[in-house]
Formats: C-alpha cells, structure tokens, sequence
C-alpha cells in the first residue's frame, strides 16, 4: 500500500510569533520559471513571445501590488523591504529580471552578424542579473530556506551567464560553480517535480562550466562559500518538506507530491477500504469491499490519465508528467495486487464449494471452474510482474506463481480422472507433486530468512495440497489397474461368445474352441454368390409393326420404276 504523509501547503509560511516583520514567505523559483518558459514559447526558442508575456504578467503583478511609476510621468520607485507583504513582491522582481534575460536572448539570436546589438543585449543580461540580485538580497530578508538558497542560485547563476557574455570567464566560473552546488542540493530534497528541474538545471550549468574550465586551463579559484562548506551547511539544514505542497506518498523508495485532490481522495478512499480488508473477521464476506476497492483504484486511474493529457495540452513540464506517470504505476500495481487477493478469496470459497457440495446449489462446481480461477491469477501475476519491472520485487513472486502453477496442475489432473482417463491423470499428479515440492523449499527458506507470514500461510496450504495429490495418486493407480483388467476380461469374455466357424475351413488354424464347439463343417451349405452368364432375349420383334408396300410393288413404267423402289 501506500505510504502517505502529509506535508506543508504551499501557501504563506509563518514563524511561530505572528508579527508581520518575521513573516516568510515561500517563492518556488525554478518551478515558476521553468513552467512560464515552457507555456509561453520557449518549447520552440521564441525569446520574443515569452518577452511579450514577462510584461503583460508584470503590469497584472504592479496593478495587483498598486506599485507603479507614475500615472502620466515617469518617477522611478524601489522596493523597500516594509512594502513587501505578500510573494507578489517577489514575483515582481522576478519577473523583471525574466523579461530582460528574455529580451536578450531575443537580441543575441537577432544580431549574431552585427556588434551593436549585441551591446544592447549585454546591457539586457547586465540589468537581468542586477534584478536577480535584488531577489536574492529580498529572499534573504523575506524569504523561507528555500527559497533564499533558490534566489542565490538563481542569482549566481545569472550572473555566471552575464559574465560569460563579457568573457570574465573566472569571475563566470565562480558564479556558476555556487549555482550548480545549490542546484545539485537542492535535488537531494523536496519532491520528485523540483528534484527533475533541479537535474536539468545542472545539465544546463555544465557545459558553460567546461567552456570556463577550457579558457582557463585550470587556472581557477573554487569559490569561497563552496570551499568553506557554508552551503553544504545551509543544505544540511534546509527542511525537507519546505516547499512540498499537498501530499506526498512513498513509492519504491521515492517521495511523490500528489496535488490534485481527487487523487488524494482516491489514495484515501483505498486505504481506508484496504484497512476495513485487514480488520474484518474471516467469517465475514469480503467480496464487497474489494469490488469497492477495484472501483476507487479505477477512478483514480481515470482522474491520473485525465491530468495527464490536461498537462499535455497546457504544454507542462516533462517532470510533472513523470511524476504523475509513477503515481500511475503505483496505482497499477495496487490495483493488480489487490485484484490477485479477491481471485484468491474467490478459489477458496470455490474449493470450499467443490469438497463440501450443497444441495442448495444450483450448479455444482467442477475442477473445470478452478482451472479457469487459476489461470485468471497467473494472469494477473504475470501482469504485475511487467508493472513492477525497474522496482523491488517481492522475493516470494516466483514462489507464488510455482505454487499456483502447482494446484492448477492438481485441478487439471481431476479433470482427467473425471473422464476416467487415469494414466493422464496420474501423470498430471506426478507434475503437480514436483513442482509443489520446488515451492515448499522457496518458501521456507524464506519464512527462515525473513519469517514473512504470507510465506508460511503459503507452505501450510501447499503441504494441505501435497496431502491430498498423493491421495490422488493412489486412487488413479489402483482405479488404472481395475480398468485395465476389466478391459481385458471383457474382450475376452467377447471372444469366447464368438462363433469359431467350421474345422474344415479352419485347418490351418489352432484354436482350442474348435475341440469344445465340436463344429467340423457347416450343414446344411451357406448359400455362395455365383457369377452368371448374362444371356440376351429379342422380345420386341413380335411388336413391331411393319409398313405395307403392296402399292409400290404394283407401280409400273419408267417412272414408276424410278420413285417406286
């Protein structure tokens, strides 16, 4: 099942003396930037559009905020640490320093052949990084842990790309150097979303520290606070659950934030099922709640592949998707786990059926249905164990599955015994005792190792088994035997109830019935078929009627002679 704590909101984080003065408040960098850049054209390097939209977002933060520069004249204003009280403040800055580093990059694709836009530019990047210290400078005195290590590295490493531009590559090494240490531990906490933008960031940060390293040839300073273990420190100190929003579950060793509500609803609803499964008596009847169980799995599954394509649409970040793709995975196998224990609970019940028969019972169950059961579970089983490939297997699935293998085996040898067709099903037992032994030795070794009770239920119910096949055994021998030489008494009592035939026409033969049917020739004669000659009869001459020709022989003269023959 699944493990679930709940962790903080992401909503404003206060100290434990409500004075505003000490109020901090939480800013998820990384996560607003790089969700901005992927909705608003960066999928596709259009610099100019996430420009565009940097500014219409900062008009909305200065209405929201009331910060502006006059109505009709410019007057330029600063942001002073007593105005700040919401993370709209921070936003703002944020903000300001995005639609620079954006404008930029937009000048630096536009001028590649030309100089002075690309001073133009370096003042664009120049004034990016002067903002992005500005937020690390309020992060500092406003923010939570996270997000002042967020605003430093965020910060370091504008200022590492800024001074790349001008090719101060040592001043350009130190800065990105600091960024990439916060980046890459900051990936060693918080949920799974932030530690995927975390890695990317360090993917992104390490070419541009190999260019520095390559102009340099070595010769280069680590910076101070990575080379004093300072922010080693802050990261050691840094509160794993700052930040988390919602609730996190435990999942192959991974903490997974689960934001939407309905699946947190859907984890809620089936463990509180799930603990009514392990709570209920034996004798009560269980089938309901794992209907119920397989429903809210289903739902949850649903609500998981509707987020999915919902992000899809709305162009989000991969690591959210990878994030809901091994929520869904966790749902998959607990819907296959628990699918396997309801067939399990419904063999029992149909063995139950099938040893005690009810003469209530309409149908009475035949090894043929708990053939069927226990192809139904392989199925399953072998369905969980391609959900669960890159995970911790249970060391008992192989056993399991040689155990059900093992009684269908039995049931299948039942089913021949029932067509009298015992050398098959003595054959189909002799099968079946092998491979219960090969599992009977799996789980208890590992019922020594670990003493794991799903292993010694296991062995308890395949020794029951072995018990029973040898039973089995038996009975298909001995009934063989009865069969067998009943067989041969039949065909011989019917060969003695045979006519010989006669001595005469049997001499070259022995056969000891002659001396006792005394039948040396057959009288009267069998009548034998005879070949006859056919013989031909003309019996239609004395019906055929002959023309007269009295008048032609009368006819005279030369014509007469002529036509008249």
């Amino acid at each position: 099942a699944f493990e679930v704590e709940e962790t903080k909101e992401m909503e404003t984080t206060q100290s434990s003396t409500p004075k505003p003065e000490e109020q901090r408040y939480t800013l998820p960098i990384l996560s607003i930037i790089k969700a901005s850049q992927v909705e608003h054209g960066m999928r596709h390097n259009d610099y100019q559009g996430y420009r565009q939209y940097c500014s219409r977002r900062l008009q909305r933060i200065r209405r929201t905020v009331k910060f502006h520069h006059g109505k009709k004249k410019f007057e330029k204003k600063t942001i002073e640490l007593k105005q700040i009280n919401s993370e709209r403040w921070l936003m703002l800055v944020l903000t300001q320093s995005e639609r620079c580093w954006s404008y930029a990059m937009q000048l630096r694709d536009e001028s590649k052949p030309r100089e002075r836009p690309r001073v133009h530019m370096r003042r664009k990047l120049h004034k990016a990084a002067q903002y992005a210290k500005q937020l690390e400078e309020i992060c500092a005195e406003k923010g939570d842990q996270r997000t002042i290590l967020e605003a430093e590295a965020y910060s370091s490493w504008m200022n590492g790309t800024y001074q790349l531009e001008v090719e101060d590559w040592s001043q350009a090494l130190s800065s990105l150097t600091k960024s990439r240490t916060i980046y890459d531990g900051l990936g060693k906490v918080g949920n799974a979303e932030h530690q995927e933008l975390c890695r990317q960031r360090v993917e992104e940060i390490e070419p541009q520290i190999r260019l520095c390293n390559y102009k340099l040839k070595g010769r280069s300073d680590t910076p101070k606070e990575v080379e004093d273990g300072a922010l080693t420190r802050k990261l050691s100190q840094l509160d794993l659950s700052s930040g988390a929003d919602g609730q996190e579950i435990n999942w192959n060793g991974k903490k997974l934030v689960v934001k939407s509500e309905k699946i947190r609803l859907a984890i809620a609803t089936s463990q509180g099922l799930e603990a009514d499964i392990r709570k209920s008596a034996p004798t009560v009847d269980k089938m309901p709640l794992y209907d119920k169980l397989l429903g809210s799995y289903a739902d949850g599954l649903a609500t998981i592949r509707d987020e999915i394509q919902n992000l899809t649409k709305k162009g989000k970040s991969d690591a959210t998707d990878a994030n809901l793709a091994v929520i869904k995975s966790a749902f998959d196998v607990q819907k296959l786990a628990s699918s396997i224990q309801r067939n399990e609970l419904l063999a029992d019940q149909l063995e139950e059926k099938y040893l005690n028969p009810s003469e209530t019972d309409q149908k009475r169950v035949k090894p043929e249905d708990m053939i069927k059961m226990y192809d139904t579970i392989l199925q399953l089983m072998g369905e969980l164990a391609d959900a669960e490939s890159g995970t911790d297997r249970s060391p008992l699935h192989t056993s399991r599955i040689n155990a059900y293998k093992a009684i269908r085996c039995y049931y299948i040898g039942l089913s021949y015994a029932a067509m009298l067709k015992w050398r098959e099903a003595l054959a189909l037992f002799d099968r079946s005792a092998q491979q219960i032994g090969t599992a009977t030795s799996q789980f208890a070794d590992a019922a020594q190792k670990s003493n794991d009770e799903d292993a010694i239920a296991f062995s308890k119910k395949l020794k029951e088994v072995s018990e029973k096949i040898e039973g089995k055994k038996c009975e298909a021998h001995a009934r063989g035997f009865l069969l067998e030489a009943k067989t041969k008494s039949e065909t011989k009592e019917e060969e003695d109830n045979t006519q010989v035939g006669s001595l005469l026409y049997g001499l070259d033969k022995f056969d000891d019935r002659f001396a006792t049917q005394q039948n040396l020739i057959a009288f009267p004669p069998d009548f034998e078929p005879v070949k006859v000659k056919p013989l031909l009869f003309d019996l239609a001459l004395s019906g055929i009627e002959f023309p007269d020709l009295e008048a032609k022989k009368a006819a005279k003269g030369f014509w007469g002679s002529l036509f008249g023959r």
